[in-house]
């Protein structure tokens, strides 16, 4: 490989990778030192590689980056807050039945054990083949 300007793009980025011999590394070295156009090249080439690794800070990044956070946490908090209200909302629909579904069983066990009263006290008896109902008084024998 030549250390000229014609194949700059070739060795100049092996030289700044440390990829070239010893010899071709001086030879390298010497010819950035006397070349003026080589020179401007290098400094060309190390600014658009300093510009790409750090680039200009822009002002309102911090202002953007927070705006985001913000509205984040926003967030978060509308989803933590919504099935609060919706446990409290199951529960008290659940307890509601819960009460419901207690009165009715219990207003159907006492109209059962009503019935059976009524049955005793009257003697009141009912057949499944005629549904005939015979009354008795407590000297007849049960039919």
């Amino acid at each position: 490989m030549n250390i000229n300007c014609q194949n700059f793009s070739k060795w100049y980025p092996n030289y700044k990778s440390g990829q070239l011999s010893p010899i071709l590394d001086m030879l390298a070295k010497d010819h950035l030192l006397t070349c003026k156009d080589c020179q401007k090249a290098a400094r060309f080439v190390e600014s658009m590689v300093e510009e790409k690794i750090r680039p200009e800070a822009d002002p309102f990044f911090y202002t953007r980056v927070q705006a985001r956070l913000d509205n984040r946490r926003d967030s978060r908090r509308v989803f933590v807050a919504r099935p609060v209200y919706a446990l409290t909302f199951l529960m008290a629909v659940s307890l509601f039945f819960g009460i419901r579904l207690g009165i009715y069983f219990y207003q159907k066990s006492t109209m059962a054990a009503a019935s059976e009263t009524f049955e005793n006290e009257y003697a009141v008896n009912s057949t499944v083949a005629s549904l005939d109902v015979f009354f008795y008084d407590e000297y007849n024998e049960n039919p």
